[in-house]
């Protein structure tokens, strides 16, 4: 994949969209103006503009601090388990902390957007888990994308993070774009605790990107409230996309309700 591509060379065929929880934010087509707005209005999302709030309903606070509360009250309940190996609220939680800390210190603050290239696996819920500690937020592409649009998305979002299986870490990538190798074990990393980041339920939490039909590109935009919860498509985005809502409707690893709750997340073999 080569990050640097030139948008100018991105066919201009279809729409680039932008939604947050199912609204339509923007659509138009997919030329190299049009993605220059993309990126302004990708930054108008910054999560240190929502500011904090102050509040005592666990279901108005971000994903994370939903699941430190459970991590505090029940530490030695299991959390997350995939295939033999299992970890409760507190040692995951004690290593999202350390992971956090770590990509803090190498320049993750809020409003960055972290690409997530995993699949279903205690590596990719520590790492999600990891990001929004660290007051960023996570992107999955679909996998059917191509490398030409994955391009052009990471030139919107402009990513400091890439998370990656560690078989895959050592392959170069082009820029500034730094490379976590992960695998389910420990990472073994220094023992700390994050900055607290500046974002509430409001806050973006993660992009879910993929081609529309006809060749465009569409960014779904996730607040941590919509999150935990399942999403009513509400009827103005039903109306701006021909009767039907995006496609993309919840986090794909599907795990924020069951934390949320303090229940056990198991996952499937591929």
């Amino acid at each position: 994949m080569h990050v640097g591509l030139e948008l100018a060379r991105i066919p201009a065929r279809g729409n680039i969209s932008l939604f947050l929880d199912d609204d339509t934010l923007y659509t138009a087509p997919q030329y190299r103006s049009e993605l220059d707005i993309l990126r302004k209005l990708c930054r108008a999302l910054h999560p240190s503009d929502y500011g904090c709030v102050t509040i005592n309903n666990l279901h108005s606070l971000p994903l994370q601090r939903r699941f430190e509360v459970n991590a505090q009250t029940f530490p030695g309940a299991p959390a997350v388990k995939a295939g033999n190996q299992l970890l409760t609220y507190g040692e995951l939680d004690h290593q999202a902390d350390e992971l956090a800390l770590y990509l803090q210190r190498r320049g993750l603050h809020a409003g960055c957007f972290c690409i997530v290239r995993l699949e279903p696996s205690i590596a990719e819920v520590r790492a999600i888990l990891a990001i929004l500690k660290a007051g960023a937020a996570y992107v999955k592409f679909d996998p059917g994308l191509g490398p030409q649009l994955e391009a052009a998305v990471f030139d919107v979002l402009e990513p400091p993070f890439l998370f990656v299986p560690v078989t895959e870490a050592l392959r170069p990538e082009a820029g500034r774009l730094q490379v976590v190798g992960c695998d389910d074990g420990p990472m073994h990393l220094p023992h700390g605790w994050p900055d607290e980041a500046r974002v509430d339920a409001r806050t973006p939490a993660c992009a879910l990107v993929y081609r529309e039909p006809g060749g465009g590109v569409c960014i779904s935009m996730r607040t941590h409230q919509s999150l935990a919860f399942p999403a009513r498509v509400p009827a103005r985005s039903r109306r701006s996309t021909g009767g039907r809502s995006s496609r993309v409707r919840h986090d794909p690893t599907n795990f924020w309700q069951v934390f949320s709750k303090g229940a056990l997340m198991v996952i499937p073999h591929a």
